[in-house]
C-alpha cells in the first residue's frame, strides 16, 4: 500500500466487512507518504475494507480476496 498525504501521522486499518480489524498500523513519519506491504496471504477469502485516517480525513477502499 502506498499513500501520499499531507505531512503528519496517519493510521491504516484493514477490516473484515463484519467489522473485525485484522491489520492496523500507525505511521508517525511527518514526510507525507506511507508505504508498506500488507500481507493478506493468511487471511481467508472475502471482502475487506482498507481505511486510511489522517486527522479528520478518511479514505476507504474495498478489496476482495479470491
Amino acid at each position: 500500500l502506498w499513500v501520499s498525504t499531507k505531512p503528519g501521522p496517519l493510521t491504516v486499518a484493514v477490516t473484515e466487512v463484519k467489522g473485525k480489524v485484522v491489520y492496523r498500523d500507525r505511521n508517525d513519519d511527518p514526510s507525507g507518504s506511507y508505504q508498506n506491504d500488507i500481507n493478506i496471504k493468511d487471511m481467508p477469502q472475502g471482502n475487506y475494507i482498507i481505511t486510511v485516517n489522517q486527522g479528520d480525513k478518511f479514505y476507504t477502499q474495498q478489496i476482495s480476496k479470491q
